[in-house]
């Protein structure tokens, strides 16, 4: 009996262990269970941002081929735009031979013509010839080719100059007020009627100029550039060359003739290197310099 009495307190003793035991284990589980949901939900997080982000990925790869899919349509577009240039070149080339042909021949039949004609027509001579020689053959273009044959067909009627030259001036000066007040169509008008009138006046190349600077303004950069053109090479002297040549290697870097606004860049610097139009052009290539850096 007493034995039985002694076992029993410590069967007790032993239960209130192994339930204390058993508390603190399902403590641990929860604790462990809690932690596990927690990892899931921090993985399924990082799992969302990962196939966010590869979504974005794809996403950039995708406009990525079609950018490279766009530009190599197009490079193969201004491929073909370049071979189709270079063929009216070569055609327009062949034309200003056949036409300086003509010009010769036409040249050598025009006996009758009036002694102002010979004289305008020796000087388109000497001026095709010069363009033969050097660079100048870049400021030239078809268009005015044909204006010049058209010119020589015929004869050139000159009003006489006034004997006051200060009718001249005040002409003159209306043009230029024309052109000031942005009224380029009239002040082209304006200008041309100048030079008909006053062909030997000081003040005709200055005419020449204003009236390119017109076309300029309106962007008719070819039209332009037949009188830029004629300030250059049939009035060397004036003052208004370095002007003329700067538009004139303006008007080809609008165009896109960079060879031909190189040639007129160089003749610009090689005769006026120390003037206020040398500088424009130093100062513009020094900026495209450093926006290519």
């Amino acid at each position: 009996m007493k034995k039985l009495i002694f076992f029993i307190p410590f069967v007790f003793c032993s239960c209130i262990a192994t339930t204390n035991e058993l508390y603190n284990l399902q403590r641990s589980v929860a604790a462990l269970e809690s932690e596990i949901k927690n990892s899931k939900s921090e993985i399924f997080s990082e799992t969302g941002e990962i196939k966010t982000t590869t979504e974005r990925l794809n996403d950039l790869h995708n406009r990525l081929r079609k950018s490279f899919a766009d530009t190599n349509s197009r490079i193969d577009e201004l491929e073909l735009k370049i071979g189709r240039l270079k063929g009216e070149l070569d055609n327009q080339s062949a034309e200003i031979k056949s036409l300086n042909k003509n010009v010769t021949t036409l040249s050598s039949n025009q006996t009758s013509l009036s002694l102002n004609l010979n004289k305008e027509l020796t000087g388109i001579k000497n001026d095709i010839k010069l363009v033969r020689q050097d660079q100048l053959l870049l400021f030239s273009n078809f268009s005015s080719l044909l204006v010049i044959v058209k010119d020589m067909q015929k004869p050139s009627v000159v009003q006489p100059s006034p004997k006051d030259p200060r009718i001249a001036e005040k002409d003159y000066n209306e043009a230029l007020d024309l052109y000031n007040k942005k009224q380029f169509g009239e002040a082209i008008k304006a200008f041309e009627k100048f030079v008909n009138i006053y062909p030997n006046d000081p003040l005709v190349s200055n005419a020449l100029y204003w009236i390119g600077e017109s076309y300029y303004s309106e962007k008719k950069y070819n039209e332009a550039l037949t009188y830029f053109y004629r300030v250059v090479v049939d009035f060397p002297n004036s003052r208004k060359v370095p002007a003329s040549l700067l538009k004139t290697y303006l008007c080809f870097d609008i165009l896109g003739m960079s060879r031909e606004a190189t040639s007129a860049r160089d003749e610009l610097l090689s005769r006026f290197p120390f003037s206020e139009e040398a500088r424009i052009i130093k100062e513009k290539e020094s900026k495209k310099d450093k926006r290519r850096r």
